[in-house]
């Protein structure tokens, strides 16, 4: 989410998304210990129970994130500038999709739909 604004102008969400992000690298090196590659999973289990420091600074950023959704919807998804350079650009239709279905269904195809629909 906060990358995709800075195409078409829009830096200012990144900014904040980096911020989050680095909160939530910060939580998962505490139990991987490792910033960019996580190993964290092992066959037959994980390779450490979580910590309860873990467990509460997840809980912590859970909380502050939800607050701070409605900002990222003002920047984001209700910025009419960045609307304005992204709605109605490169509008694919059923037949320019090709034979591959997530395309396809993006575009409102529903014939080519990889399981029966719930």
């Amino acid at each position: 989410m906060g990358g995709v604004p800075a195409g078409p102008g829009a830096f200012t969400p990144i900014v904040y998304a980096f911020a989050d992000r680095e909160r939530i690298m910060d939580i998962l090196q505490m139990v991987t210990g490792s910033r960019l590659t996580y190993c964290y999973y092992r066959f037959g289990g994980v390779s450490a129970d979580l910590s309860d420091e873990f467990i509460r600074r997840t809980r912590d950023f859970v909380a502050d994130f939800r607050k701070r959704l409605p900002m990222y919807r003002g920047l984001v998804t209700d910025n009419m500038i960045l609307r304005g350079r992204c709605e109605e650009i490169g509008v694919l239709s059923p037949e320019m999709a090709g034979a591959t279905a997530p395309p396809a269904q993006c575009c409102g195809d529903r014939g080519r739909l990889r399981c029966a629909p719930r």
